[in-house]
This record gives C-alpha cells, sequence and structure tokens, in this order.
C-alpha cells in the first residue's frame, strides 16, 4: 500500500552555503570561517529595551493615576453605580461672649437636598421637575442650581437647596416626595443667633454654598453651610467642623436598600469673644431709640478696652436679623434686605468712611506739641475768624469762621480742645499772624504716624483703610480746581476737607493718647476651644508703639478732660466716673448735611474702656452723640466697673 521513496539527495547545512558563496567571492575560504559567526549592531536591542520600558512606564502611570491620584473620582464613580450616600452635617462651632453667655448656637432642622445623579436623563422632564421644585419651596434666585456644571456632571455629591424647612413644606412634599427623583429631605442643623439685629454686626450669619461660591469651597461637600460675614465667615476654618457620611446600598431604580458603614461628622470649634453681650444690647437698644427720635436710620457705636484693643460692644445701623438668612427667611424677605437703600449689611463700624471733623484735634494738638509750633500754655486772640487775602485779587478775601462767631478771646492749647477752637487750630495749622502752622505735608505725617491710613487689623471681613487728603486727590476731587491753597490746609486742620477715616481707626487713635501711645490691635476673639481643648489663645498685639514724649500725651489729655469738666461735654461731668473725650460736627455733602460724633474714655485716672458714637445726618451737631455716649458709659461704671468685671 505504501511506496518507498528513496533519499538520494545530500541536504546542506546553512554554514555550507555561506562557505560556497564565500568561495566564490575569494579564493582562500580558509580566512572567510572566522567570519561565519558574526556580531549582531547593538542599536536594535537598545531601541528595543527603550520601547520595552517606556511603555512600561506609561502603563505603570495610568495605574498609579487612577489608583492613587485619581482614586477618589473612580471610588465615586464605582459607588455611584450602587451606592449613594447622606451628608451628617457637623453643628458648627458654639460663638460665647466673654462670660460664657450663647450668642450663636445650632437647631436641629430639616434641608431640601439635591442628588443630581438621580435626576431624569430627560431634559424636558428634568426641566418640568425643577420647576415643580421651585414653586413648592419657593427657592430664591441664587437656589438655581439647574444650570450648573454640578448638576450636569450627574455628581452623586448632595447639594443643599434650602435649609431650615417649615413643616408646612415637609408636610406638602414627603407624601408626593416619589414624584421627585434627586430631591430629599434630611436632618440638618440650622444657626441660632439669640442677639438678633443687635450682634448681626459683629457675627453676621450663615448660608448655603451658591453657585458661584462652588471653586471658593472646593474642600466642602455642598450640602454644608458656610459663614457669609461677620465672625462667621472670617472664622469659617474653626467654627466649620467636618461632615460625615452614611453610606447605603441602592438598586437599578435608587430605591434604598440597607446601609453600609458610616463616617462620624466632627464639630466645630467653639470662639469665646471679647464682646460683653449685656453692653452689646444695651448699646444697641440706645443707639436704635437715639435714632428713632432724630429721624435717621445711620449710626455706629463702639466700645473697646484701650488697655488691650478688645472690643466690648460694636453696633452699626440700620442692621438686620441674621436669623432671617440662616433659619429660612422668605426669599422676599431677604431680597429686601439686599435691596435696602440703607445697606443694613454694611458694617459702617469697620468699613465707612467719615470725616473725623473737631475729633482730629487731639491728634493736631500732639503734632503741635511735638513740632513746637507754639508753647502749650502760650494764647492766640480768637475774634470768631481768620482772614486771608486773596493772592490774586487784592479786593476779595477769604475768611474762615470759628463755630462761635463773636470767638472765644483769649485761647491756649488746652482752652482750644475743651471748647473746640476752630480759630486756634487754624493758626497753628495752616499757620496766622506771627505764627507758623504745621503745614499740609507735616499734618499728613502726623496722620500717618497715628495710623490713620492703615487697617487696624480687627478680625473682621471688609475693613476699610482712611483716605488722607493731598494734591493728588485734589485732582480726583476736585479736577476743574486740584491746586492746593491755603484754606485746604485749614479745613484738613479742623478735620475737614478730603481726610476720611473709619469709627474704628478713630477711636483706635483716640485709645492710643489715653494709653501714652499704644496702638493694640482691636480684636473680637479671646479663645478658640474644641470641647475642653483651648485650640488658640488671642494675645493681645501691640501695633504700634509711638516715640513721643509722655509729657505730651498728658497735656493732651488734660484738654481732653476739660471738655467734660467745662467744655463742649460738660453735661457729662457728673456722671458717677471720670471722663475725658471730644467732641466732632463734620460738615458732609458739600456742607449740606452734618454728622454727629462724640469719644470718649473712663475713668481718665486709668482708662479700662473708650466709646464712639456717631450719628450721620442728625438736625443738630455732636449735642445728640453726647448722651448715648454717657448713658453708656454710666451703665458700664454700674454694671462692670463698679462691681470689678
Amino acid at each position: 500500500m505504501f511506496k518507498r521513496k528513496d533519499k538520494n539527495y545530500y541536504e546542506l547545512e546553512p554554514e555550507e552555503i555561506l562557505m560556497d558563496k564565500m568561495a566564490v567571492d575569494s579564493t582562500d575560504v580558509s580566512d572567510n570561517f572566522e567570519h561565519l559567526e558574526a556580531d549582531i549592531s547593538r542599536k536594535p536591542i537598545l531601541f528595543l529595551r527603550f520601547l520595552i520600558l517606556a511603555v512600561c512606564a506609561v502603563y505603570g502611570f495610568i495605574a498609579f493615576n487612577s489608583q492613587i491620584l485619581k482614586s477618589h473620582i473612580f471610588e465615586n464613580l464605582a459607588l455611584g453605580n450602587a451606592t449613594r450616600y447622606k451628608i451628617v452635617n457637623a453643628p458648627r462651632g458654639v460663638i460665647y461672649d466673654r462670660y460664657g453667655i450663647k450668642l450663636a448656637d445650632n437647631i436641629k432642622s430639616y434641608s431640601l437636598m439635591l442628588m443630581p445623579a438621580d435626576l431624569p436623563t430627560d431634559d424636558t422632564a428634568k426641566s418640568n421637575l425643577f420647576t415643580q421644585v421651585n414653586t413648592l419651596f419657593n427657592l430664591a434666585k441664587e437656589d438655581s442650581w439647574w444650570d450648573s456644571k454640578v448638576v450636569k456632571s450627574k455628581s452623586i455629591d448632595p447639594i443643599i437647596l434650602k435649609n431650615n424647612l417649615s413643616q408646612e413644606e415637609i408636610q406638602k412634599f414627603e407624601p408626593i416626595s416619589n414624584n421627585f427623583p434627586g430631591f430629599s429631605i434630611v436632618p440638618s442643623w440650622s444657626r441660632s443667633y439669640a442677639g438678633g439685629e443687635a450682634d448681626a454686626t459683629v457675627l453676621g450669619y450663615v448660608g448655603k454654598i451658591t453657585p458661584k461660591e462652588v471653586d471658593e469651597y472646593s474642600h466642602y461637600p455642598l450640602s454644608d453651610l458656610v459663614g457669609k460675614m461677620g465672625l462667621e465667615k472670617f472664622y469659617e476654618s474653626y467654627l466649620h467642623g467636618v461632615s460625615g457620611k452614611e453610606y447605603y446600598q441602592v438598586d437599578a431604580r435608587q430605591k434604598t436598600l440597607q446601609p453600609i458603614g458610616e463616617k462620624k461628622p466632627q464639630n466645630g470649634s467653639d470662639l469665646v469673644l471679647t464682646i460683653d453681650s449685656e453692653l452689646q444690647n444695651y448699646l444697641y437698644t440706645t443707639l436704635k431709640e437715639s435714632t428713632v427720635n432724630l429721624g435717621i436710620k445711620k449710626a455706629v457705636g463702639i466700645a473697646m478696652n484701650p488697655k488691650n484693643g478688645e472690643i466690648l460692644a460694636m453696633v452699626s445701623l440700620p442692621s438686620f436679623d441674621s436669623n432671617i438668612f440662616s433659619q429660612g427667611g422668605s426669599a422676599a424677605t431677604i431680597q429686601s434686605i439686599f435691596q435696602d437703600a440703607n445697606h443694613p449689611m454694611f458694617n459702617r463700624a469697620i468699613s465707612g468712611l467719615y470725616s473725623p471733623g473737631s475729633t482730629i484735634k487731639p491728634l493736631m494738638a500732639m503734632a503741635v506739641l511735638n513740632e513746637k509750633i507754639i508753647p502749650p500754655q502760650d494764647n492766640i486772640v480768637d475774634k470768631g475768624r481768620v482772614v486771608i487775602p486773596n493772592p490774586y485779587d487784592s479786593t476779595k478775601e477769604s475768611v474762615f469762621r470759628d463755630w462761635k462767631l463773636d470767638g472765644h478771646g483769649l485761647v491756649n492749647l488746652r482752652k482750644a480742645l475743651a471748647i473746640s477752637c476752630n480759630t486756634y487750630f487754624y493758626t497753628v495749622g495752616g499757620g496766622y499772624g506771627s505764627v507758623t502752622g504745621l503745614g499740609k505735608d507735616r499734618i499728613k505725617q502726623y496722620w500717618q504716624l497715628f495710623r490713620l491710613d492703615k487697617l487696624t487689623g480687627i478680625d473682621l471681613p471688609g475693613e476699610s483703610a482712611g483716605v488722607l487728603s493731598d494734591e493728588a486727590l485734589l485732582k480726583k476731587t476736585r479736577p476743574n480746581d486740584p491746586v492746593w491753597h491755603l484754606g485746604d490746609t485749614y479745613n484738613i486742620s479742623i478735620g475737614q476737607g478730603d481726610l476720611q477715616v473709619t469709627p474704628l481707626a478713630l477711636l483706635s487713635y483716640i485709645s492710643a493718647i489715653a494709653e501714652n501711645g499704644n496702638f493694640w490691635q482691636p480684636h473680637l476673639v479671646r479663645q478658640i476651644k474644641n470641647g475642653t481643648s483651648i485650640v488658640k489663645t488671642q494675645e493681645t498685639q501691640l501695633t504700634t508703639k509711638l516715640n513721643l514724649p509722655e509729657n505730651y500725651f498728658q497735656i493732651v489729655q488734660d484738654g481732653m478732660r476739660a471738655v467734660v469738666t467745662e467744655g463742649s461735654a460738660v453735661s457729662l461731668n457728673n456722671l458717677g466716673i471720670s471722663l475725658a473725650g471730644k467732641t466732632g460736627t463734620p460738615q458732609v455733602s458739600g456742607g449740606q448735611k452734618i454728622n454727629a460724633l462724640f469719644v470718649a474714655y473712663a475713668p481718665y485716672e486709668d482708662p479700662q474702656i473708650a466709646v464712639l458714637v456717631l450719628f450721620e445726618g442728625p438736625k443738630e451737631g455732636s449735642a445728640v452723640a453726647i448722651p448715648v455716649v454717657g448713658k453708656v458709659l454710666d451703665w458700664w461704671n454700674q454694671n462692670r466697673y463698679a462691681k470689678g468685671l
């Protein structure tokens, strides 16, 4: 069956083929035997090794990036397929006054949450759903997350839409909650402010994160509340705490199956303030009553310890109730606060800029003494006006009048402070007769020395720095006549012109005079605590120590004491506690209106408190501010100083 085939051929080996080829090419075959095994070039081998290493490095980086650097992203994607989580908001730190009274606390509430991943995929269905939610919960414009990138990304991070839901809202939603995929009501916390309008200037308020704030608070869950102004904002990182999570499984229809784990929340740290809440309430009430009686809306009141910079009370009027924002006030109410022409959310104490008027005169007196313009005991003759010939027209003259038209007669430095004599400060500021004045440049140097152009550094957001009048500023404020005249020097010598300072900077400089040149940084927080542990203690900081002779301070202090014993605030001479102070009635709005100012400190011999009160636009001058300061100091004397508190 099989045919055998003989193998009658000879099989050549590869090297024999090569030998044959070499035999043809060369007469001496033996010479080529050593070339039968030739070295292969190293370049292909090195290239192959490099290629393998490069591929391994790329895949290694991809693995590291996905498993380590971006693990949370893929973890969320994986979790999103089968799990969801609820945010367990951490209670914010409690805010206490200096005596342990709670000013800001937490109360249990319910919030409306949005889970973008659970929203309908159909755009029409989603739009209809959003419209229904807006109507049902009366959401404000800033709550509109519908077009945000977070919602469009189908994130599984819950977003808070409305806090502190009413029982009516909850009862309307719960029976029909299945008709609102992606929306749920969860337990939460709201902020409660005991003082309402009285404390809003200092405490501020909290609110939900808006779409515009996503990047600013990228490290927060979007279900968290954050500080929006005041101490709540300035100390946000301490007060906030760390939210927890409760994880649970869901089925394909996002129905909850069972819990699978949790992460406990961590409470925020507590603040212990320098504020005396009873004094704060008394200052607010007294100031509020005065504005009503005067028929005005705007006022400022501050009380500070000049020895260490502790703010004892701070009020800015008009004010607002912080609870409206933190406990779910209506959109209309919130909008009315934002649109109020009197700007109740503007903290006039630290952000408002005002002409100091005659309250600048103690600073001028220090400059006069240090520059030896005129000995403090020497008198000038005040006839009620200073007359300056017009350098361009000899038939005309400029007249700068004192507030007392017939003058005060002989006036020295002490009396000039006591009665607030404008003529005296015109003379020593701009020069008149035989007296060579300070001049605008030296006056500005002393403004800067007393830190009127600097921030005080108080622990509140939004503080403004003062504006110092000079030729450069004139070009902006008076473009038709930008040349500095002698009259401009006269004006700034009595606190008029373009000089503007904040009430806090003004009180700070007066406190420094009371304390012989010590500028203590104003502050509102004494201590930060986490349970029983002290996180931080606020040390008093000496911002500046003025290198001026102590007897100069004593001369000016004596003049400010005379304001009360025999001068413009003599009505407070029998208060029951010794005090010194300075009145001011600066003209504003081109001389069409006035502000009323009074700043004082007590006890005169050893200052423990300094108080400033400012009214915007009353019909009368500083006389309306004096009694308010008197009431505040009298209350403090009876309820704190007399009791050793």
